[in-house]
């Protein structure tokens, strides 16, 4: 992959463009990086989705949880 962790990076298409971050990991099978905001903030973050949890053992209150996604990684 032409990308490794640690990289500075331009996201150039989607809901997120022209937000500037950091490779967090890199995802060699799928051709997907989690890219980290360089701002501070929820509102900033790369590729933030939410996702619906039911209560369980360990997470005893079910709801919204929002999380970084992975994002397609180019050239």
């Amino acid at each position: 992959m032409h990308v490794k962790k640690g990289d500075k990076v331009v996201v150039i298409s989607g809901k997120d463009k022209g937000k500037i971050g950091e490779i967090k990991q890199v995802f060699l099978k799928s051709g997907k990086v989690l890219v980290e905001s360089a701002e501070a903030g929820d509102e900033s973050k790369i590729n933030l989705i939410t996702k619906a949890t039911k209560p369980s053992v360990t997470n005893n209150r079910g709801g919204l949880v929002k999380k970084e996604a992975p994002i397609p990684s180019c050239k």
